[in-house]
């Protein structure tokens, strides 16, 4: 069981350079955990997708209602009150906060390509490679 930030998700679901990896990264472990926070991120993903003329309208609803039907019973909320911790602690965002809290909590890698947490948390998070390794 491994917690995957929306970027992982995104990288499994929507064709690019990464694909492969976060394939592989699901090949190996496919009981995956998120904050419903991903939901909002990945359609902000999906907005600047279309509106920087990389994707149609069309095509990124089907992403998200395809994306969201297989990663929504995956949600757990972490504890908010160890997101304001770790989000004011290590002066990153609460958004990201969530991820890391959610993995803290449940003992779990944080599986992200995100620098900064890889820097703040390398013993929580892990790049795909690193995990796929």
């Amino acid at each position: 069981m491994i917690v995957a930030d929306t970027n992982i998700i995104t990288y499994l679901m929507i064709k690019s350079k990464f694909t492969d990896q976060a394939e592989k990264v699901f090949n190996k472990d496919s009981d995956w955990v998120v904050p419903g926070l991903w939901k909002h991120e990945f359609l902000n993903i999906l907005t600047t997708l279309v509106n920087t003329k990389r994707a149609e309208l069309n095509i990124v609803i089907l992403h998200y209602e395809k994306t969201t039907k297989l990663f929504s019973r995956l949600e757990k909320e972490p504890n908010f009150n160890n997101v304001l911790t770790i989000s004011t602690r290590h002066n990153i965002s609460a958004y990201d906060a969530q991820f890391i809290s959610l993995a803290m909590e449940l003992d779990l890698p944080l599986i992200t390509q995100d620098m900064r947490l890889l820097d703040k948390f390398p013993d929580i998070a892990q790049t795909m490679g690193q995990f796929i390794s």
